[in-house]
């Protein structure tokens, strides 16, 4: 997906489970965004666990990810808004871990 998105693919079709078309271009592609966002914050996620804070660079997580590090910079604008939304996703994910201890 990454590579897709960063290559300049233009245009995604989404169909439904009944096979009719789901959504305009611009809908898809806001989905599409979203989807890679999700993708780099889980990277990020992962260098944080496995590495620790210090290794959670925008670098590290393009390598993590084999693209581009302008791929997240258009994404996210800076390593604070890509260590924001990693925040929020910590944010999201507390209530079930709280709630299963």
């Amino acid at each position: 997906t990454v590579s897709a998105i960063h290559c300049g693919i233009a245009i995604t079709l989404l169909f439904s489970e009944y096979g009719d078309f789901m959504q305009t271009y611009s809908a898809a592609r806001d989905q599409n965004q979203e989807t890679l966002r999700r993708t780099v914050v889980a990277a990020a996620e992962r260098v944080l666990l496995g590495q620790g804070p210090e290794a959670v660079t925008v670098r590290r997580i393009a390598q993590e990810l084999d693209c581009s590090t302008t791929v997240i910079y258009n994404l996210f604008g800076s390593k604070d808004g890509l260590s924001n939304a990693l925040y929020q996703q910590g944010c999201r994910l507390l209530p079930a871990d709280l709630a299963a201890v």
